[in-house]
């Protein structure tokens, strides 16, 4: 598990042809699967089964918007890995295509925001948003770091076991900073609600 000024960050990677979801140990807890479970890939009717049921519909609804359109999103939603644990999480990922323009896989990062809210009350799903190409900056940044990470693979074994955990810190660090910018945006939100 990986932890920064309070944030935990996982990553996922994402198998639409197998229908299977992939990740680290957060991604795990997060997700109630054990460590071996989210590396080994769950299918997506188990990853689906771990949102919380009352966002469950909406989620999914949101998901099938994303894989849609492809390309980047952030998703905010609710997780419910066992009776009586919820967590907050903020996923941000991208889908890719293959060259009949069918999404294929995807990969991401998913941050457990949950200390985050202010009356430490989870209030359902928020909001998914699409990059459509006026991303700010550090969306596009952390696209461009995921890209980097699907390079690893193509790297010789050496190489890459000297970037991985460069990496790994570099899209904790990304997600660190996306979720701050959605606590302001949603604070700001809840302010604007709260002045009517």
């Amino acid at each position: 598990m990986l932890a920064l000024n309070g944030l935990s960050i996982g990553t996922w990677e994402l198998d639409f042809v197998a229908r299977r979801i992939s990740g680290d140990a957060m991604f795990a807890r997060l997700f109630g699967v054990t460590p071996d479970e989210a590396q080994a890939g769950i299918s997506l009717e188990q990853f689906a089964a771990a949102f919380h049921p009352e966002d469950r519909a909406l989620i999914q609804k949101r998901h099938a918007a994303a894989l849609e359109g492809g390309g980047v999103f952030v998703l905010e939603h609710r997780t419910e890995p066992a009776p009586g644990i919820q967590y907050r999480v903020l996923a941000r990922g991208r889908f890719e295509r293959d060259e009949s323009g069918i999404v294929t896989r995807g990969h991401g990062i998913c941050v457990d925001i949950t200390d985050l809210i202010e009356d430490g009350q989870t209030r359902g799903p928020l909001h998914v948003r699409v990059s459509d190409g006026q991303a700010d900056a550090i969306d596009q940044f952390t696209d461009q770091a995921l890209r980097l990470w699907e390079l690893l693979d193509g790297l010789e074994v050496p190489a890459a076991e000297r970037l991985r955990p460069l990496m790994r810190a570099l899209l904790i660090e990304l997600g660190r900073q996306l979720a701050q910018a959605e606590l302001q945006t949603s604070t700001r939100r809840v302010s604007k609600e709260d002045m009517h």
